[in-house]
């Protein structure tokens, strides 16, 4: 079927055909194929360059494009993908009608360096896209609360000392915010936690998951309801860690988790539970 869609859309791009190129790029990015993926972007940009500018591709189809490149989790994928990122970019300098990268377009990036254990290179573009925001009036690349958890993540698994102050003061960052769409949620704590975990800081850990029950306790808000993973961490981390207090700690966390269920019955009996 991908083979006939291909040779279909091969016979002359037109606004019909271009639909068939972006169903057939996904196809192929979902099947971790990002070489076949690119080649029918590239297709489409040589259409471009001959005059046929209706099939112009849009920042979605590029997305699509860097998306697997990102999963992959290796340097040469990251190297990859950052050149489609650059050629984008330049395109878009030559000819500002042409679309730019998004900031899903450049969490990809993230997600790239992220998941080949380059968390220093991951920070350097969420940088990059507080500069592309607040210098260049690119108010599409701003980073989101995924930009910064991605970033988290990825200085946790280091597990240093010099990792787990990066993700204190990525955490920080958020928390000083005024914005209230980039305030720390579940998925930030959990990063948080994580680092803690990695350095054996069991104290540290239970602290925040209290932290975080609390908030969800006070605002019912779904974004800071601690999940199944967070506790884990933290019970591991009081499991691996000798610590006088282990058992204080896990009763705290355990009446946090009864608490947690009791709840959730009740969402449950009301009609109001959410997975």
């Amino acid at each position: 079927v991908l083979d006939e869609m291909v040779q279909l859309s091969s016979t002359g791009i037109d606004k019909k055909s271009l639909v068939a190129y972006g169903t057939v790029m996904r196809l192929w990015a979902r099947q971790m194929q990002p070489l076949r993926a690119e080649k029918l972007l590239q297709d489409l940009w040589d259409s471009c360059d001959n005059g046929n500018w209706s099939v112009e591709p849009d920042v979605i189809l590029y997305h699509i494009a860097l998306q697997p490149w990102s999963a992959i989790g290796t340097l040469p994928a990251c190297e990859k993908l950052l050149a489609l990122l650059r050629q984008m970019e330049d395109r878009h300098k030559r000819n500002p009608k042409l679309p730019s990268p998004n900031h899903y377009c450049y969490n990809s990036l993230v997600s790239a360096w992220a998941n080949c254990g380059r968390p220093e290179e991951a920070e350097k573009t969420l940088r990059e896209m507080w500069h592309l925001y607040n210098n260049e009036g690119r108010k599409n690349v701003k980073p989101d609360l995924a930009t910064y958890t991605i970033v988290m993540w990825a200085w946790s698994k280091i597990g240093s000392e010099v990792s787990l102050s990066k993700v204190k003061q990525l955490f920080q960052d958020l928390s000083d915010m005024n914005d209230s769409t980039l305030k720390p949620d579940a998925s930030a704590y959990h990063a948080l936690i994580a680092a803690y975990g990695r350095d054996g800081k069991a104290d540290k850990c239970v602290a925040l998951l209290e932290e975080l029950w609390n908030h969800y306790r006070r605002t019912k808000n779904p974004r800071f309801k601690p999940n199944s993973a967070t506790y884990k961490v933290v019970r591991d981390t009081i499991d691996k860690n000798d610590l006088p207090t282990a058992k204080e700690l896990a009763e705290t966390v355990r009446v946090i988790w009864g608490d947690g269920q009791e709840i959730q019955s009740d969402e449950r009996s009301s009609g109001t539970f959410q997975l």
